[in-house]
């Protein structure tokens, strides 16, 4: 009997917030926030709206803390230890999808594939938004990369198509100004973006950072050689802002919209960063394509659509968050999404409804005609997603070695490309040999594409004939 009065009191007492205060609504007001990180400085006010109809609606707080990209990183690993991660966030770390779903940081959406359009099922993919059949996050954005050229036209006389062109221009603007403008402003603080800008600018260069025909690294390759040649001869003669070597992406957007520097590579999302937060006036600026050598024709590949707001494996609100994230997927979120100007949206037919800059509208029309999709590990092999997940880092990376010689620390930028292009290859060799320990049925012939194409979109039909 003593037994089932304990068992009976503890009953009364889970119970009995449900019934305190006579409602669900005073329940749910009694939760604590849901929290939201994310990295998108132009979604902040977009978003805004978005909390305030989820709790007009649910009747939950929502916690948002907007990180810069380059501290996100860090705090997501921290909090993920601490087993204190934000109920949805996003990812900014390269391979971030595949090394969660390993870790089991994400918790699956609560619809199926089948819940999805054509379209948006089309673009969903096993180790990027879905992983052994369950979909983790969707798409919102379209194709776009971090290597578009963004100029001044009042400063600019001659748009650069090659890095001869390149040089020439930010050299005689640097030279008629005497000094007050510099050529190129550069976020070097920023490493895993500049890295990001050096793997699109090597496919632009007809040589992607992998070869993808033989599985070799190639961050050492002639190409890189030759784009390092020409940063660093741009640092020696003074054409590149000095105080690149501790800027951030926020710092070098901003003293570029100032007409501090005629050049900034960046991504679409400079657009709304800059004529929506810090510089709403500005007008004078315009875009280009991404420079090449030679003035080639040219590829930049990406992998496939990425997902990007996930839903921690801790969170309690699952099911409010899964819902939170489907609506981002409606026309009017879409709409909103292409007039902050940040990433184009996953519709594309949204621009047609949006008030943007003529650069964003330029932006788009350079990837619509310049990018393709890269061949992708984990759909010939999801085991493959193991291998960089398990990777040591190696450093100093190309980034750190471009700053290390533009701060003096370093001379020999070019033995430390070639080194690390070596320590990289060992590392990959490495966790080979290791995922292979483990049971993962994974080889080196993994990196190998045989029927890839430079030029030509890794399209779904190409893994069949592997």
């Amino acid at each position: 009997m003593k037994k089932l009065f304990v068992v009976a009191i503890c009953l009364l007492i889970l119970v009995a917030p449900v019934f305190a205060g006579g409602s669900s609504e005073s329940a749910s007001k009694a939760r604590k926030p849901l929290s939201f990180w994310e990295h998108f400085e132009t979604f902040s006010k977009m978003n805004e709206d978005l909390f305030r109809e989820f709790k007009a609606e649910k009747g939950i707080d929502i916690e948002y803390t907007l990180a810069s990209p380059d501290k996100m990183t860090d705090a997501l690993y921290v909090s993920y230890r601490s087993n204190q991660l934000p109920d949805i966030f996003t990812v900014t770390f390269s391979g971030g999808a595949s090394q969660m779903f390993a870790e089991k940081w994400v918790s699956p959406l609560e619809v199926g594939i089948d819940h999805f359009s054509k379209d948006i099922q089309d673009q969903l993919f096993e180790g990027l938004t879905t992983y052994k059949g369950e979909v983790y996050s969707i798409p919102l954005f379209s194709q776009n990369h971090c290597a578009l050229m963004y100029y001044q036209p009042s400063l600019v006389k001659n748009v650069p198509v090659t890095y001869d062109d390149f040089y020439n221009e930010c050299k005689r603007i640097y030279k008629e100004s005497n000094g007050t403008v510099y050529g190129l402003i550069l976020p070097m603080a920023f490493t895993t973006r500049i890295n990001e800008t050096f793997m699109y600018m090597m496919d632009a260069a007809r040589t992607p950072v992998i070869n993808w025909n033989t599985g070799a690294y190639q961050w050492d390759s002639p190409q890189m050689i030759e784009l390092f040649k020409l940063l660093t001869k741009m640092w020696d003669e003074g054409l590149i802002m000095p105080s690149s070597v501790n800027f951030n992406m926020k710092e070098a957007r901003e003293r570029w919209a100032a007409g501090e520097a005629a050049f900034l590579i960046d991504g679409i999302w400079n657009v709304g960063i800059t004529k929506n937060n810090f510089m709403p006036e500005l007008d004078d600026f315009a875009v280009c394509e991404t420079i090449t050598p030679n003035g080639e024709d040219y590829m930049i590949y990406s992998e496939p659509a990425a997902g990007v707001y996930f839903i921690a494996n801790n969170s309690s609100y699952r099911h409010e968050a899964t819902e939170l994230i489907l609506g981002m997927l409606g026309d009017e979120y879409q709409v909103k999404i292409a007039n902050v100007q940040d990433q184009p949206p996953f519709n594309l037919n949204a621009l047609a409804l949006a008030d943007v800059h003529q650069s964003y509208r330029d932006s788009v029309d350079m990837f619509t005609r310049r990018m393709g999709v890269k061949p992708y590990l984990g759909l010939r092999n999801l085991d493959a997603l193991q291998i960089e997940a398990n990777m040591r880092t190696v450093s100093p990376t190309p980034s750190e070695i471009l700053n290390g010689y533009f701060s003096g620390a370093l001379k020999d930028w070019e033995t430390a490309l070639h080194r690390y292009n070596t320590q990289l290859t060992a590392a990959r060799d490495e966790s080979i040999k290791k995922c292979q320990s483990l049971g993962y049925k994974v080889s080196f012939d993994d990196y190998v594409f045989p029927n890839y194409v430079y030029g030509e979109s890794y399209t779904s039909e190409k893994y069949s004939q592997l």
